[in-house]
């Protein structure tokens, strides 16, 4: 969280909600010191909240919070990059958003890696995350159209080798299923809106 905080202080996010679900390692006391985020605690499951992953946590928090505001939804271990955004601000990358009329940016989850076993990494807190997990691959990566918004996915890398063969348990036979690459992090939040 420390690095987390402030790459996104350094490119102009100035407000930051948490939710913090029963953490036992430091995490609540960390982001309470802070002064310009809001923590909310919860001891209830993440995976079981409003549809999995924090969707009902997330909007609860949205709609009460941040209608007609421009937001990112990440993990604490996701970083937002764009072209130029090294010295750029989320505040132009808004007004230029809003100067062509889009409301969303569909981004691609890069995964990051070390070339070290997991455990042995040696991440210290604080410190830029690519510098402990500078590899992802480079090729086989592809996009696919959907049927529901942003009527595109993409897959490939890291996630497709790993998870290529999973077993389905509600089909119950071995199935392809590669997990997406796709997210909408980044957008102006309508109440009422829903992430799937």
């Amino acid at each position: 969280l420390p690095y987390f905080l402030a790459y996104y202080r350094k490119i102009g996010f100035d407000r930051f909600i948490f939710v913090d679900n029963a953490s036992t390692d430091g995490t609540r006391e960390l982001l309470l010191r802070q002064p310009d985020t809001f923590v909310f605690g919860t001891d209830e499951s993440f995976g079981a909240s409003g549809g999995g992953a924090g969707l009902g946590w997330k909007h609860e928090m949205l709609d009460g919070y941040c209608d007609d505001h421009w937001v990112l939804v990440a993990d604490a271990d996701e970083i937002l990059v764009w072209p130029s955004s090294e010295n750029d601000s989320v505040k132009r990358l808004t007004k230029w958003f809003e100067s062509v009329g889009a409301d969303v940016l569909l981004t691609v989850l890069v995964d990051m890696y070390s070339d070290k076993p997991f455990g042995r990494i040696g991440y210290a807190p604080g410190e830029p995350f690519a510098e402990c997990c500078p590899f992802f691959d480079r090729e086989r990566y592809y996009s696919t159209r959907c049927d529901a918004f942003p009527y595109r996915q993409y897959y490939g890398g890291v996630r497709e080798r790993l998870f290529h063969e999973i077993r389905d348990p509600a089909l119950e036979e071995l199935c392809e299923v590669t997990p997406t690459m796709s997210k909408v992090p980044f957008l102006r939040w309508r109440k009422g809106q829903r992430f799937q």
